[in-house]
């Protein structure tokens, strides 16, 4: 319970101060999770297993963006 209520924190903390940075680490915790469980969300559920290739790109994707979040200067 204390995992969620810290990441909801860091969200507003993100949010009211305008911070990318941080909403870029809070993708890349988002993402790292997702690929040790071996499945991501985007609307629906994608798995590795049986959409390899949309599991990827999403992934993919997230890791970008928070790339792009965390090297914004505002």
């Amino acid at each position: 319970m204390k995992r969620p209520v810290l990441l909801l924190a860091l969200m507003w903390l993100a949010t009211l101060n305008s911070w990318y940075w941080l909403w870029g680490i809070i993708i890349l915790i988002l993402t790292v999770t997702d690929l040790q469980r071996g499945y991501t969300e985007l609307i629906d559920k994608i798995s590795r297993q049986n959409n390899t290739f949309l599991y990827w790109l999403t992934c993919s994707s997230w890791l970008l963006i928070a790339a792009i979040l965390i090297s914004h200067t505002g």
